[in-house]
């Protein structure tokens, strides 16, 4: 059981990074793993100077190396939060970049993350 909750945990936190949008990389960097209560950590833009792609690509690989480490520590109580308190988040994750729409995450990204979360669940039986 143990393993299936780090898993799903993982493989959403993945969706998430990845399928957030990119511009500075801060709100991909802002997808923060902690175990027992939300975060309420918001991580500062990537290192000025990179293009885009390489800012995305910095953060994504940043949050991403945090999720497993968090999530490595996680027993068997408790709770697992995957949280982003960059304050434009809920308007990325609407599919909106300013005033028009996002080609980026046309659908947003918490639901493509909750998506892979479930297919892992159903994968590992825990819903039958």
């Amino acid at each position: 059981m143990r393993q299936t909750v780090r898993k799903t945990a993982l493989v959403g936190d993945q969706v998430l990074v990845l399928a957030t949008p990119v511009d500075t990389g801060r709100a991909r960097a802002g997808w923060i793993v902690s175990l027992g209560a939300p975060s309420s950590e918001t991580p500062q833009t990537g290192e000025s100077g990179d293009i885009k792609e390489q800012r995305g690509a910095t953060a994504a690989a940043k949050a991403l190396a945090q999720a497993r480490k968090a999530i490595g520590a996680y027993e068997d109580q408790g709770s697992i939060h995957i949280t982003n308190n960059v304050h434009y988040v809920p308007i990325l994750d609407k599919g909106r970049v300013g005033n028009r729409g996002s080609r980026q995450a046309p659908d947003g990204m918490t639901k493509a993350g909750l998506a892979a979360m479930n297919d892992v669940i159903r994968r590992a039986r825990l819903l039958e």
